[in-house]
């Protein structure tokens, strides 16, 4: 009788101190799988639950340290965009002074022979602009608007300029009464040439109006340009209502 108690009492204390090992965090603990079968089939259960654990406890770890080795690269790869970065914004700020100093050196040195040149007109407006015939007070005046259109240029060549330390200026402008005295002057420049430019009136928007200037002159002169060749040059200078992807779907 004591033998069977034995028997039966051992390996469930040494199972029993098994689990209470595993519970106190103690991981490579192995149970003895003796006594009877049912006990012994418990203690087999045991161990295969701690071999479980061990190795799931063992990935853990090494996919611990796949991800600690990631974020390194990844920070080390941060890092190492973070100087190009600096290095190029530096570059782009030695870029801006420079232009900045160019674009005031230009804009200061264009400006003193227009203003002579609008000086000039304004006296032979005053002095001989009752002598001289129709066509040349009229070309006098292309000249006078052809003035303004470089003055408006300097001026956004200035601003241009400036953009690395101000903002821009935005407010609501003329469209069209910007792009008319550009197309006067062009049509003006070629009085044989048969070319019409029609300007849609009332064309606004939302922008700088110096940059806008150099825009327009650019655009207008380019497609004055670009159709020198033709007969007779046809340019609209307008808008067009663009409909959503939905509104044109709808339409179909």
């Amino acid at each position: 009788m004591r033998w069977l108690s034995l028997r039966i009492t051992n390996p469930l204390t040494e199972l029993s101190n098994a689990f209470h090992r595993a519970e106190q965090g103690e991981r490579n603990v192995i149970a003895k799988p003796d006594g009877p079968y049912d006990i012994a089939a418990m203690a087999n259960g045991f161990n295969s639950m701690m071999k479980v654990l061990a190795d799931r406890e063992a990935d853990l770890i090494q996919h611990k340290a796949t991800l600690e080795d990631r974020v390194q690269e990844r920070s080390a790869e941060l890092a190492e965009r973070n100087r190009e970065l600096m290095g190029i914004n530096a570059q782009l700020a030695t870029a801006n002074q420079e232009m900045e100093a160019f674009g005031y050196t230009v804009s200061h040195d264009l400006r003193g022979p227009v203003k002579s040149f609008e000086g000039f007109l304004a006296l032979l407006c005053n002095e001989y602009g009752r002598q001289l015939p129709a066509n040349a007070m009229e070309y006098i005046q292309w000249m006078q608007k052809s003035t303004e259109q470089m003055n408006a240029l300097i001026e956004g060549l200035l601003s241009l300029a400036r953009t690395s330390r101000a903002e821009t200026q935005m407010a609501d402008i003329n469209l069209s009464q910007l792009a008319q005295p550009i197309a006067d002057a062009l049509l003006a420049s070629n009085p044989s040439r048969k070319a019409n430019i029609t300007i849609e009136p009332d064309l606004m928007a939302h922008a700088d109006i110096y940059q806008m200037t150099s825009v327009l002159q650019n655009l207008i002169g380019n497609a004055w340009k670009f159709t020198g060749k033709l007969a007779i040059t046809e340019i609209v200078f307008g808008a067009e209502q663009v409909l959503p992807i939905d509104d044109c779907c709808a339409q179909h």
